[in-house]
């Protein structure tokens, strides 16, 4: 048994060999060099650069982003200029991979001995206040992937991206076609933000329909946007309240429904450097009784309803190209490590929470 597993670990590893040899003649004979013009929608702003002459081997632990395929195909989304990376969730590679991506939730389990060049990239995603084991990387962390945009790689859930000519404005009635007033779908029930405070509250003034674990029941992944579309007001509720944390509940569930997102999370000068203008209601500015009260007077009153799209004239909402950034960002990165990387990570995505 030891013998055919040997055997069958070297015909992996040949394997895999074989295909970084055909990737490599095939698309990088010569160095190639990168310009802002060359940009992707959702790319990073790639400064002038040598790209490097071999492929980049990026392994990614498998529990991870499992919805990831292997290869190099996800680095060549949306036209992304570079084109040496490649991904592999193999075990048999996290020795000899140039870089190493993982979640800050991920059960993976780092080697004990590591190669001096291999670059160790780690995603945080959740807020501090949901991020675990991170006292488990210290001083072994390279780099950083996250929403938060003092991250090395700015990674957030979505984009505003004003257009370069405005459109000619064609009038849209948003609230036509919209039955119902306000909805949520949620899961977790228990929260330091009290945001079902909060909702059960609203509810007492208004009508508020609760999806999920903690309402009416779960709804499939492939009726949420057909939901959504039929109301006017979607609760785009954080799970905590925490600096710059604003997650697909606004961007997708919401603005991608064309839903007015009554925010509650992040500080509200956040959501305004970041989201499209005139386009949500924060929570702060208003208590539940006045809050159902401004909510009922737009649900009668169309003309204001409708000033909260008016932002679709000067822009869209796009994603973030996270690999392509990825991969240009590996080429030639400054040297760094992060000594205490839950510190800083508590540290720049502050938490605040309510009494």
């Amino acid at each position: 048994m030891q013998r055919h597993s040997y055997i069958a670990k070297n015909y992996a590893l040949i394997g895999f060999a074989i295909f970084i040899a055909i990737l490599f003649l095939h698309r990088y004979t010569s160095i190639h060099h990168i310009s802002p013009s060359h940009q992707a929608v959702g790319a990073a702003s790639f400064k002038h650069f040598q790209m490097r002459e071999r492929p980049v081997v990026i392994y990614h632990p498998p529990d991870s982003n499992p919805g990831i395929p292997s290869g190099f195909t996800v680095f060549h989304k949306n036209g992304c200029p570079i084109r040496n990376c490649v991904l592999t969730k193999s075990e048999l590679h996290k020795h000899t991979a140039d870089v190493i991506l993982f979640g800050e939730n991920s059960e993976w389990k780092p080697p004990q001995k590591r190669s001096k060049s291999q670059v160790w990239i780690i995603r945080l995603m959740e807020s501090p206040e949901n991020t675990k084991f991170l006292r488990n990387y210290m001083a072994q962390i390279n780099y950083t992937a996250s929403y938060h945009r003092d991250s090395d790689i700015y990674l957030p859930y979505g984009l505003y991206k004003p257009f370069q000519k405005v459109k000619k404005k064609r009038f849209v009635n948003y609230a036509k076609g919209k039955s119902g007033l306000a909805v949520w779908l949620v899961s977790n029930c228990l929260t330091n933000n009290n945001r079902m405070l909060f909702a059960k509250r609203l509810s007492e003034f208004m009508q508020v329909d609760i999806y999920g674990e903690c309402g009416k029941g779960s709804v499939p992944r492939k009726d949420l946007h057909r939901l959504i579309k039929n109301y006017k007001f979607y609760l785009a509720f954080e799970n905590s309240n925490c600096r710059q944390y604003i997650s697909e509940k606004f961007w997708i569930n919401a603005l991608s429904n064309n839903a007015v997102p009554i925010v509650m999370g992040a500080p509200k000068s956040d959501y305004m450097a970041v989201a499209p203008p005139h386009s949500f209601i924060h929570v702060d500015d208003y208590e539940p009784p006045q809050l159902a009260q401004y909510l009922l007077y737009l649900d009668k009153n169309d003309t204001a309803y409708n000033e909260y799209f008016a932002w679709k004239s000067f822009g869209r909402v796009v994603s973030s190209d996270f690999y392509c950034q990825l991969c240009s960002f590996v080429q030639s990165p400054p040297r760094k490590i992060y000594n205490d990387i839950d510190t800083w990570w508590k540290n720049t995505g502050k938490c605040q929470n309510v009494p």
